[in-house]
């Protein structure tokens, strides 16, 4: 039987999987799956292509490379993938993505969304929309005002977008550690949630937030061993971080910022 994969029915079965709940699918399997098939779309749905685990970490957003095999030995055991390791440490891995069949009954497991119960208005012409807003806006303080809310709408979503995505990170970071199971692991925890509010201030740490590249549980673990070895106090360090501006304005990475500290120290 000729090997043929369909994207959208592959992601559409896919998702049927996670809805149905048999198997223990956690975010990080999703992302490394959906990464795969962008890799195998890529490949133009060759039935084995080759993918460094680098690469694969890095578009899967996984910073742990023992969560990442762990993740690729669950997808091979759930059949959603065949897996071969490279013949040597400097040779790729070889992934086939197993044919999903997207069934009815498949499909109907999966949460389907309300049709809305009011129909939707008529847009005005756009010369009557044009002629309001001309007439609304035609103020001079009305045009401040204006100016200065889309100011603020802007900022917000521009903020809720960096809070979404640093959450999101810190979940996966959370769960590396859960996997990990060591002496940093909870008191990494303990540092999110000082990140997000837990501290004396009850404020979350926005200026630590502010930096691009956040601090994984690796480098983390990394850090509080040098910490340790220098006697230094790494949370105090994170407070420290966060409450100047001059010390996080224009900084690339938590970690590599919090490690030059260390090594002064």
């Amino acid at each position: 039987m000729e090997y043929r994969i369909n994207g959208f029915n592959q992601i559409k079965a896919f998702y049927s999987l996670v809805f149905e709940q048999k198997h223990n699918i956690k975010p990080q399997h999703i992302s490394l799956y959906i990464f795969l098939v962008n890799q195998n779309n890529r490949n133009k749905w060759v039935e084995w292509f080759k993918c460094p685990f680098d690469l694969a970490m890095a578009g899967a957003c996984i910073g742990n490379k023992k969560t990442y095999y762990n993740c690729l030995s669950d997808l091979q055991e759930w059949k959603l993938i065949r897996y071969e390791k490279g013949v040597n440490e400097w040779k790729a891995p070889r992934i086939r993505l197993e044919v999903l069949n997207c069934t009815a009954s498949e499909t109907a497991s999966v949460p389907q969304s309300e049709p809305l119960g009011i129909p939707l208005p008529i847009p005005l012409l756009t010369h009557i929309y044009k002629h309001i807003t001309d007439n609304i806006y035609n103020n001079k303080q009305l045009k401040e005002l204006r100016s200065v809310i889309d100011k603020q709408i802007n900022k917000q979503e521009e903020g809720d977008g960096i809070k979404n995505t640093k959450e999101q990170f810190y979940k996966s970071e959370l769960e590396t550690a859960k996997e990990e199971n060591n002496q940093y692991s909870k008191l990494y925890a303990d540092c999110v949630k000082m990140i997000f509010g837990k501290n004396s201030s009850g404020l979350k740490l926005t200026g630590l937030l502010s930096i691009p590249n956040q601090l994984t549980f690796d480098q983390f673990t990394k850090l509080m061993k040098k910490s340790e070895a220098a006697k230094t106090n790494l949370p105090q360090m994170m407070l420290q971080l966060s409450n100047n501006r001059k010390y996080y304005s224009g900084k690339t990475s938590v970690y590599l910022t919090l490690n030059s500290w260390i090594n002064k120290n």
